[in-house]
C-alpha cells in the first residue's frame, strides 16, 4: 500500500466510541491529501442526539451511503493521523475504507470549519485552499 491510497474526500470507518465499547465506529472524512509528512486531517460524522450537538453542518440520511440518519460534523474532534497508521489499521481490519464522499457534501463540510465555534486553529494548516 502507498500513501496515495488515502486521499481527500475518502471516508474511513474508525473505532471512536466510548472506551468501554471498542466496537463502535464513526465515519471520518479525509479533508486533505497526505502532507509531505504523510498526515491527513480527519473529521468525524456522528448522529444527532441532543441539544449540545454542533449544528454548523447537519447531514441527512443518504448524504453518504453510511449515513442512515440525521448526523452532524464533529468539528471539535477533528484530528490528524498518519496515513501509514490508517493503512495499517485497515489492513488489520480495525478500520475500513469506505466510498469517497460526494464533492458537494465535502465542500459543505469544509466550509463548516470556518463557521463552527468548535474548530481548533491547527486544522487550517491542512485544509485545501
Amino acid at each position: 500500500m502507498t500513501l496515495s491510497q488515502i486521499m481527500v474526500r475518502d471516508t474511513v470507518l474508525i473505532p471512536s466510541g466510548p472506551a468501554q465499547d471498542g466496537s463502535q465506529k464513526h465515519l471520518h472524512v479525509v479533508m486533505c491529501n497526505p502532507t509531505l509528512a504523510g498526515m491527513v486531517l480527519l473529521v468525524s460524522i456522528t448522529s444527532c442526539k441532543n441539544t449540545y450537538d454542533d449544528t454548523t453542518c447537519i447531514l441527512q440520511a443518504g448524504d453518504h451511503l453510511f449515513i442512515t440518519k440525521e448526523s452532524y460534523v464533529f468539528y471539535r474532534f477533528a484530528q490528524t493521523r498518519l496515513v501509514q497508521h490508517l493503512l495499517d489499521e485497515i489492513k488489520n481490519k480495525n478500520c475500513s475504507l469506505k466510498l469517497p464522499i460526494d464533492e458537494e457534501i465535502f465542500n459543505k463540510i469544509r466550509q463548516g470549519f470556518y463557521r463552527s465555534r468548535f474548530t481548533k486553529k491547527f486544522v487550517f494548516e491542512y485544509l485545501p485552499e
